[in-house]
């Protein structure tokens, strides 16, 4: 069971993981984008077929509903755009974006590169630190959660 942070501290202290298992739209059903927060940096993780959706279609997204009201709604996105020279976050109520540089994306896509790094000057609240990364495989046995994920370049390491 989760446990609600009672502090600021305890909330900056926190790890939250969220994996959507649908996606509000019919054109991204089975994306499963993963969302990592913790500190100061989000990181997100792309399956092979959602780096190919991303380079095809321009964003990839899950949304994550926390009670039954349209506005507990959460978005993530993953855009890759002509018009930013590096990677940027764009932030409104109920949605954050990771945007991507599209000639850098599509290197990344095409090559061994593990991820895009990036940090967003936030004034007087320090950096937030932005990663992207593929996902690879964990090397557990557990072929099911392995599918669409690409090859660990660690073989023999622990997930």
């Amino acid at each position: 069971m989760a446990k609600l942070a009672h502090s600021k501290n305890e909330l900056a202290r926190a790890e939250v993981v969220v994996t959507a298992i649908e996606a509000c739209s019919d054109d991204l059903k089975g994306v499963v984008m993963k969302l990592r927060i913790k500190g100061n940096s989000v990181r997100y993780r792309v399956l092979q077929s959602e780096l190919a959706q991303l380079m095809n279609d321009g964003r990839i997204e899950e949304t994550i509903y926390f009670a039954a009201s349209e506005s507990s709604r959460f978005t993530y996105a993953l855009e890759q755009s002509p018009d930013v020279s590096s990677i940027a976050l764009r932030y409104q109520p109920s949605e954050v974006a990771i945007v991507l540089p599209s000639s850098e994306a599509r290197d990344w896509s095409r090559t061994g590169q593990v991820g895009m790094y990036g940090k967003v000057d936030l004034g007087s609240r320090g950096t937030l630190e932005l990663l992207v990364e593929k996902d690879f495989a964990c090397i557990d046995d557990n072929d099911a959660d392995n599918a669409d994920t690409f090859p660990n370049p660690k073989l023999g390491a622990v997930c």
